[in-house]
């Protein structure tokens, strides 16, 4: 294989892999969420938040691990 064709598989490879990507997120943003979805983030002082957006009742929470566990648990029975 020569320099140029390496290259030219390269590039198309990143393409396809750049396509797949724009893809997926034009996917992700037309079909409806309904899952909870939740996320861990530290704060300025490394403190470990987590987060949680449930799309089905619109509501939002952030706290301890253990208070986002009790809000879990307990979201099913609030609405």
């Amino acid at each position: 294989m020569t320099t140029s064709t390496l290259k030219s598989n390269s590039a198309r490879a990143k393409s396809a892999s750049w396509l797949q990507s724009i893809w997926q997120q034009v996917v992700e943003g037309l079909t409806t969420k309904t899952e909870l979805q939740v996320w861990q983030e530290r704060d300025r002082d490394g403190k470990l938040l987590w987060y949680a957006y449930d799309p089905t009742s619109g509501r939002s929470f952030f706290g301890t691990e253990a208070e986002m566990r009790s809000w879990i648990e307990t979201r099913n029975y609030c609405y």
